[in-house]
This record gives structure tokens, sequence and C-alpha cells, in this order.
């Protein structure tokens, strides 16, 4: 068996080291009222929010094909954006609930997402919502009333693939699934997804291996160790990222587009709901 699995044993926070990506509750607290800024929480409607937040829910921004969820068409997340009161011009900060885990990658998620729909200027707050009340940080009850922006949205379609463009780039490109271990190895099933395994050649990072039990990013360092030393990227060679339907591996996006600066990653949306369904698909066990 190769060794495709690449485990982190050095655990450290430090938010000042991962640049302008993720943004510490201490810079938030500072630049809150910023005019260009926008709060953003992705989740269930908090009783407790942030100053100056507006919220939005994830499945806003996507749609159900078939067995699988898909990131809505342009017109859709360009009315989504407009009715957030983001421009182009905006300085964006995503937060979740921390509720679960799951919650986590809603907003990497709508990171990934605006990216693509042209917003560039996106950050993610380290340690959710419950870091925030747990410092004892100013909260309020209501959202922000914003007006709505005029944004038109430009798609950038190289940090996106799609399964044909997958097919073609097997044994061309590096890949790395981002579910738990025993999914990818076929020891159980994934939610959803008919065959066992994962996409022939791919690698195994699970998304959880980035973070602390308190939700907030792993020492950058370490993060730069694994990827350059233990898998042996180099910054600008071409990635694809998948998992089980989009939502885990957009934190691996975060992470190594975002964090890392790897530019040229792309996220396969369906991924293994629609690459695990279908029997004309490339896959293999351990």
């Amino acid at each position: 068996m190769k060794l495709k699995v690449f485990y982190i044993f050095a655990i450290f926070s430090v938010a000042s080291l991962f640049g302008d990506a993720l943004v510490s509750t201490e810079w938030l607290k500072k630049h809150k009222d910023d005019s260009d800024l926008r709060i953003v929480l992705v989740g269930d409607i908090q009783k407790t929010l942030i100053p100056n937040s507006v919220a939005t829910s994830i499945g806003e921004w996507r749609k159900r094909k078939g067995k699988y969820l898909l990131l809505r068409e342009k017109s859709e997340i360009e009315a989504l954006i407009q009715k957030l009161g983001i421009d182009r011009d905006s300085r964006v900060v995503l937060y979740s609930t921390g509720a679960t885990n799951k919650s986590l990658l809603f907003s990497s998620y709508v990171y990934w997402a605006l990216n693509v729909y042209g917003i560039k200027s996106v950050s993610i707050l380290d340690g959710t919502l419950k870091n925030w009340v747990k410092k004892k940080l100013p909260t309020t009850t209501k959202q922000k009333i914003v007006p709505k922006s005029k944004y038109k949205a430009q798609i950038d379609s190289s940090i996106a693939i799609n399964i044909d463009e997958v097919k073609k780039s097997i044994g061309e490109v590096k890949m790395i699934d981002a579910r738990p271990h025993k999914q990818y190895f076929g020891l159980e099933s994934s939610n959803g997804v008919s065959r066992l395994g994962h996409i022939k050649g791919a690698l195994s990072y699970p998304w959880i291996y980035s973070i602390e039990k308190d939700f907030k990013l792993i020492n950058k360092q370490t993060l730069e160790n694994v990827f350059s030393k233990g898998f042996q990227f180099q910054k600008n060679q071409n990635l694809i990222i998948y998992c089980t339907g989009g939502l885990e591996t957009s934190f691996n996006f975060f992470v190594l587009h975002g964090v890392l600066g790897y530019k040229n990653v792309k996220l396969y949306d369906s991924s293994m709901k629609e690459w695990g369904n279908r029997e004309d698909t490339e896959m293999e066990l351990f």
C-alpha cells in the first residue's frame, strides 16, 4: 500500500501568522465598525450575533441536482451578494456558530463561493462565534440593516472543476480527498454514496486535521510542512480537491488557497455524491 496519509503531531494556534484569509477576534473587535467591512454569519440565525452582522444560510448558496448539491447559478448568487450589501470593494469576514464541526464548513463553502463569483477580499473568523462569546466581546440580538449593493458577478472558473475535467486529470494532477480515512480507504461508506473507496490516485487529507478542538486553525508552519514537505506540493502546481459533497473539501480550499497561497486549486463541488454513484468513474480502495 502506498503511503498516502500524513498525520499532524504539532498543534498550535497563532492567528496573527495567517494573513488576511483568517482574522482573529482581536482584529474583528478593532475593525467591526469599518465602513467597508461586511460581517456575515453563515448558519442558523442566532439570538447572539457579532455587532454589525448580516446573516445567510448555507441553503441560500446551494441547490439540489439529483443526489448531490451544487453552487447556485450566477444570477441567484449575484442577487444574494447584493442582498448582503457586499460590493467589489467590500472586505468580507465570515463566521459560523461553532455549534458543530459541520457548521464551520458552512463558512468555508461560502468563502469558496464568493471567490468563484468574484469577491476576493474574504476572510474567516478564527474560532467561530463561540470564541467571540467566550472572550466576552460585544454582542447584539439584531442584524445590521444594509443597503442592497449593485454588484455584478464575474465567474472565476479557475477554482472549480467538473466531472469530465476530473476524469481527464487522473494520473496527471494531484487530488486530495477531505473525507475521514475510513471513507477514503473504503472501510465504511460515505453518506449518500453507493461505491466504496476514493478517486483513483487521490491522496488523503481529512479537513478536520487543520483545526483544533475549539475550531481555531492550527499553526501555519505545521500546515506548510504537511503540504510542502509531506505531500511535496509546489505552490504553483495544479491540485484538485474533493470530499463527499463539497462542504468538507471547501475547508481544504480555504487552507490551501487562502492561508497557504496555493493558487491553482480546483474544487470538485459534487464530489463523491456524483463520482461514487456512477459506474463510469475510476475508483480504488486502500
